[in-house]
Order: structure tokens, then sequence, then C-alpha cells
């Protein structure tokens, strides 16, 4: 189990799948974790946590196949209104269109159904570290120091 700081608790991870499974699945192993997560099956649900969870929001992980709504929509929505925020998708269809697609929407990575606990494990630990130094938000993040930004050690 990781041990994390009060501040470091408040980080919310969002997971947004029609399968309440899947989404139970994830937010046990992350809770064991030590992240705080929400759950949402469809868009509306998806928004109305993300307004709950407000500058604690800390990274979205969506199924781009959501009953009759398309994963696509939120990717698009976080990357006009919350481009901070990294998006991961987790999903078990789909092409090289819809990933580039994804890409262009500034989604920072792909994990495929099922999903191993490593691999999660990984993607979320990279992308929700303790050292906001070494948090990638988005491809090729500038990671170089600069007027208010610490050099790393």
């Amino acid at each position: 189990m990781a041990f994390m700081t009060e501040q470091e608790k408040r980080h919310v991870i969002l997971i947004v799948d029609d399968d309440a499974a899947v989404v139970a699945a994830l937010a046990r192993l992350l809770d064991r974790e030590g992240y705080a997560c929400v759950g949402a099956s469809n868009l509306r649900d998806a928004a109305r946590c993300m307004s709950r969870s407000g500058e604690d929001l800390a990274l979205v992980i969506t199924d781009l196949s959501l009953a009759g709504e398309s994963g696509m929509t939120l990717v698009h929505h976080m990357h006009r209104r919350r481009p901070g925020v990294p998006v991961v998708v987790l999903t078990a269809f789909g092409d090289w269109g819809t990933y580039a697609d994804a890409l262009g929407e500034g989604v920072v990575g792909f994990l495929n159904k099922p999903v191993s606990t490593q691999d999660i494990l990984a993607i979320v630990r990279r992308l929700v570290t303790r050292d906001p130094r070494h948090r990638t938000s988005s491809p090729g993040a500038d990671s170089r120091p600069g007027p208010g930004k610490p050099e790393s050690p």
C-alpha cells in the first residue's frame, strides 16, 4: 500500500465506464493504493463528478464506448475545459483513427481491456505523482526548469 500525505489524498481520479463492475474494480484497486476515486457510468454523471471534484481532479480514465454515448465527447470536453487534467482511454474496442483523434484531443495514454493491475498502476503513478515537477499531463510536456519552476534534483 502506498502512503500519502493529506495533500496527496486530495487528488481525485474519475473513472468513467458504463460497466459498473469495471468502475468498481478499478476504484477498489486504486483505493487500496491510496487514491481517491469517483465513478460515473455516463457523460452526465461524469460532468457532475468533475464539478464536485473541482481542483482536486487529477486524472480521468474513460471508456470510449459508453451505452449510447461516446467517450470522445468527454475527451473533447476535458481538452477544452480542463486541459491540465490528463485523460487516459480504457477500451476494448478501438482503431488507429480513433486513437489518433484522441491523441489530438490531449489523451495521454491508452489501456486495452482487460487491463492488468501492473499497467493501470504504472500509468496512474506516472500521471498522479507526489512531486508536481514530475507529473506528466500531456505528451511532450515541457519539464525544463523555468521561472517559478524548481530544478529537478
